[in-house]
Parts: C-alpha cells; sequence; structure tokens
C-alpha cells in the first residue's frame, strides 16, 4: 500500500547556510544533475486530503504561500499545462505540466512540450526539434524582455497571473516551512506552507534530453540572468528555485534556493503561475 508522508522541516536558504562545498554539491552541480531530474510519472495514489485549514483571510479554496513575512500570495494549484481538475496536492503525473524553455509560451516551436507529449518520450530519449545550446555566443536563447509585457501564465490563465520572480521564490523559501512529499519513501515534491504543493517534475535538457528521478525540483522565475557560468559556456541564464531532498544531507528534510549558475534558458522546465 503507497503512503503519503509529509516530513516537517525548516526550508533553508543556501546563502550563509553551508559552506562552499555544498554549494558546488546542491548548487551548481545540480544544475548538470538535472540534465536526469525527475521524470518520476507517479502512481494515483487516490484521494489525499488537502490541508484543513488556512490562516485567516486567505481563502479556503485557494493555493498560495508567503512571500515575505506576513505577506500572502495566492499561487495556481498546479503547474501550468497540468490535468484540471485533480488533486493539486497529490505528486501524479497528471499534475507535473508542461515544460517551457526560459521565455517561451505555450505550443512555440521548439521550446515548448505538452505534458502528454513529454510522458510519451521514452526516458533518455530527445524531444523532437528541441532548440539545443550551439556553443555560440546568442545560444539560441531568448532575450531578456522575452517574459516583460506578457508571458505564459498571463496567455494561458488571464491577467493577473504571472511567473514568479527570483525574489518571490526566494520570499516563498524564507517565509514558510518546507517539507518533502514522499511515495514509499521517494521524495516525489516539496510542500511550502500548508497550501503550495511543487511536485517533482522533470526538466528537458538544453540538447533536448529527457531525465530520470533525482528527487530534484525545478521551476522557473521571471528573472534573467547574464553571467559567464564556471562549469560551462553558458552565457544567457535566467533564475530557478531548485529544491531536494537532503535527508542524508547537511539539511534534513528539504534544501531549497534561487541558482542561475549553469542554467541556460535552453532547458524546460515547470511553471507554477503566482497571482497579483
Amino acid at each position: 500500500m503507497k503512503t503519503l508522508t509529509f516530513l516537517r522541516k525548516k526550508s533553508t536558504s543556501i546563502l550563509g547556510s553551508i559552506n562552499y562545498k555544498t554549494i558546488i554539491a546542491f548548487g551548481t552541480g545540480l544544475s548538470f544533475l538535472t540534465l536526469f531530474s525527475c521524470r518520476a510519472m507517479g502512481d494515483n495514489l487516490g484521494e489525499t486530503e488537502a490541508p484543513s485549514h488556512m490562516p485567516p483571510l486567505m481563502g479556503a479554496n485557494k493555493c498560495g504561500a508567503f512571500v515575505a513575512p506576513g505577506k500572502w500570495k495566492e499561487f495556481a494549484c498546479q503547474n501550468l499545462g497540468a490535468t484540471p481538475g485533480k488533486n493539486p496536492f497529490e505528486p501524479i503525473a497528471e499534475n507535473h505540466g508542461a515544460k517551457y524553455q526560459w521565455g517561451a509560451f505555450k505550443d512555440e516551436s521548439g521550446r515548448y512540450i505538452s505534458q502528454d507529449a513529454y510522458q510519451a518520450i521514452p526516458l533518455g530519449s530527445y524531444v523532437p526539434g528541441w532548440e539545443k545550446y550551439t556553443n555560440t555566443l546568442n545560444e539560441n536563447t531568448k532575450p531578456d524582455n522575452s517574459w516583460t509585457t506578457s508571458n505564459p501564465c498571463k496567455a494561458e490563465l488571464g491577467d493577473g497571473w504571472r511567473v514568479p520572480t527570483k525574489d518571490e521564490w526566494e520570499g516563498v523559501i524564507n517565509n514558510n516551512t518546507a517539507a518533502p512529499v514522499k511515495v514509499n519513501g521517494i521524495t516525489k515534491g516539496a510542500m511550502y506552507g500548508d497550501k503550495l504543493f511543487l511536485p517533482i517534475s522533470s526538466i528537458v535538457s538544453p540538447q533536448g534530453q529527457t531525465g530520470q528521478d533525482l528527487g530534484i525540483g525545478n521551476y522557473w522565475s521571471s528573472t534573467p540572468h547574464k553571467d559567464f557560468a564556471y562549469y560551462t559556456n553558458y552565457h544567457y541564464m535566467a533564475y530557478h528555485l531548485l529544491f531536494a531532498n537532503t535527508d542524508n544531507g547537511p539539511v534534513i528534510g528539504i534544501l531549497s534556493y534561487v541558482n542561475a549558475a549553469n542554467t541556460t534558458r535552453l532547458y524546460g522546465m515547470s511553471i507554477r503561475c503566482i497571482k497579483d
């Protein structure tokens, strides 16, 4: 019988919390590991009870989290492109959603793949037509202003919805208790507070390859980043929320931080929308 386990631990910011070697292991190094990050198709666990309460005045049917002390923001309950109507607190394949390159929109050729299309591709295979890293100056990436006037959240969910910023994801990390959500002892996602569940939902690598389950979650922010990445030739990058289960690591529970190192915009990642 499958079990759903919530281990309630404090999310820990990478800044000032762990040493340089740990940053390499869970920071820039993890950017390489995300090439294989969670495929995790997930099994339907049956109906799982959603948290039974929310803080006052926050709406019993809304999902969200604190993004600053005392500042609670509504998030979409599912990843963008997930199957509507599924219990959003279950770590199942139908909640994984589509994969977007940074700056891309739904159905954009070579930069987007739907949930169903992604999950139909065998592990380690390549997404047909994916815009790949070319080791050239522009790297085939989208420009900094790609999600400035519009973004996939607004395009698909309507006005008032957008991709969270780097600062908002850092606010989620620093102002909510984080806990791994496990199935049969394997981490399949993370809860932030009582009303925001993020499933581990895999990525597409800059070379267009699908991955496998290593217990790592990746979610885009809307904040671009330009720099020379130490371990690669990437220059055009973007910040994303990265979380990992660390039961055997320096932090017990979920280690979360916002990362841009070695994260070219050509990765295909999940998006969880925030509401203004």
